[in-house]
């Protein structure tokens, strides 16, 4: 038990070696972030809500962590490229998942999704998107998908919004070097 307890404080210890100050300061602004993103959706967005589907913090708290990067090219890059991902998959999602629950035809609908990605150039929002698509199609029912999607887009796009300003504005992230 000795040896157990010796060997968990030496991976502690490597472990608290790897933290330094700006994974603190990156630690405290995702946080901050993930707060304040759910409180607007539950209690400022939530207020404005015409639809039956609530405004649930879950996507604003992802759309967060999409804008925290630690430099601002990059953090700007993820905060583009998940938005479109995720406004062109909430369009092609909202369409499939408010005809068909098939999973057939949701894995079908993923061709237009593609296609349009790639005209509009934004391969990089192939993977954020899909993902989108999917918690689109699967999450929601044939009579609520419509809302359900603009939701959750709305939801996202605030979130990776809230994380870029505070990314930037706390602490922010250095200037890609050059």
């Amino acid at each position: 038990m000795k040896q157990l307890t010796t060997s968990f404080k030496t991976i502690l210890l490597k472990a608290l070696k790897r933290i330094d100050l700006d994974f603190i300061i990156y630690i405290v602004k995702v946080v901050f972030g993930t707060i304040l993103a759910s409180l607007f959706m539950r209690h400022v967005m939530e207020l404005v809500n015409v639809t039956e589907v609530p405004m649930i913090p879950f996507f604003a708290c992802i759309g967060v962590l999409v804008g925290m990067e630690p430099n601002k090219t990059q953090a700007i890059s993820n905060v583009i490229n998940r938005n479109v991902g995720t406004i062109v998959a909430g369009l092609t999602g909202g369409i499939v998942a408010s005809f068909t629950e098939d999973i057939f035809l949701i894995s079908l609908g993923l061709i237009p999704y593609l296609i349009f990605v790639a005209l509009l150039d934004f391969k990089k929002s192939i993977v954020p998107g899909g993902i989108f698509y999917f918690a689109i199609t699967y999450l929601t029912t044939l009579d609520n998908a419509w809302m359900y999607a603009l939701n959750r887009t709305i939801g996202t796009v605030l979130g990776t919004l809230m994380g870029l300003a505070i990314n930037f504005l706390i602490f922010p992230p250095k200037e890609e070097s050059q």
